[in-house]
């Protein structure tokens, strides 16, 4: 199966996880199994995903373009284009853009 996110809807979702503004989801679907979600996620100038915890899941992200800065379990750290951030179970994060250009990242969450 080939997908492409540019024939998938865009969704504006405002405080994501209790974040500030607006993001924008592109879901896949169906995605594969033990994967909940598959999505790429466009993160405006001063909107964030807000703290939350993967009790019963991990999350991967993949910096596509733009950067932000990641706060995980407590500690902030800048994320670039190219790299990847690992939540595992039982942790916690959120993200926020901090720069003038988009932060786009793809968001993986798994069983």
């Amino acid at each position: 199966m080939i997908l492409s996110f540019n024939n998938i809807e865009k969704v504006a979702v405002e405080n994501l996880r209790g974040g500030e503004g607006v993001c924008y989801l592109q879901k896949v679907n169906p995605t594969l199994c033990n994967m909940k979600m598959y999505a790429k996620i466009t993160i405006p100038t001063g909107s964030s995903i807000g703290w939350h915890v993967h009790e019963v899941d991990e999350e991967t992200y993949v910096v596509v373009s733009g950067s932000g800065v990641l706060t995980i379990d407590g500690k902030e750290t800048v994320l670039n284009v190219g790299d990847i951030s690992l939540c595992k179970k039982g942790r916690n994060h959120g993200i926020k853009n901090i720069n003038k250009e988009d932060l786009v990242l793809i968001a993986v969450v798994n069983e």
